[in-house]
């Protein structure tokens, strides 16, 4: 028998207290954990997108786009790919910083976001630190619906962020 080889007593790993404990804690969990609101898993999605763009990552920001988009401007799924496509070209290195000013719960499967966004070809400090940002402030006015379990944007329209719309930002946080 070779004595350098590592033996272990042979016992149910249920005898294991520790384990016991721990499948009984996560079982608990699992039955406590609360169901986000539509308003929560938009938010978090809007933060998996911001990262996808730090990442540079096309792909995902592109199945983030629902098959039945459609904008004011007539614009598509197909025409939005393009033109996340051209814009990631444009820009090979692109920061982001988002705020959500409002979510609207239109119903359980529909939700309106109105968001700032800062976009950047440096690194952006928190959103409260823009004076020294040199980049593009934008205002989106995003639908987004519950397709299976995924929110995917169904519409958007953008225009270039105006000083009122900072300063609306800032004095509803201050209040």
């Amino acid at each position: 028998m070779n004595s350098s080889r590592l033996r272990f007593p042979l016992r149910p790993l249920v005898h294991s207290p520790c384990l016991v404990i721990l499948i009984i804690a996560l079982g608990f969990l699992s039955g406590c954990k609360e169901e986000l609101t539509p308003e929560e898993q938009v938010r978090i999605r809007i933060g998996e997108l911001e990262a996808n763009v730090r990442e540079g990552d096309l792909s995902e920001l592109k199945k983030a786009i629902s098959e039945n988009y459609i904008d004011k401007q007539g614009r598509d799924r197909k025409a939005m790919e393009s033109l996340l496509t051209y814009w990631f070209l444009r820009n090979k290195q692109s920061y982001v910083v988002t705020q959500v000013v409002q979510v609207d719960t239109l119903d359980p499967g529909r939700v309106r976001t109105d968001s700032l966004a800062v976009l950047a070809g440096s690194p952006i400090p928190a959103f409260e630190d823009l004076s020294k940002v040199h980049g593009d402030f934008f205002r989106f006015d995003i639908g987004w619906i519950l397709e299976g379990d995924v929110w995917r944007i169904s519409d958007a329209t953008w225009r270039f962020a105006q000083k009122e719309d900072l300063q609306s930002l800032w004095k509803r946080e201050g209040s």
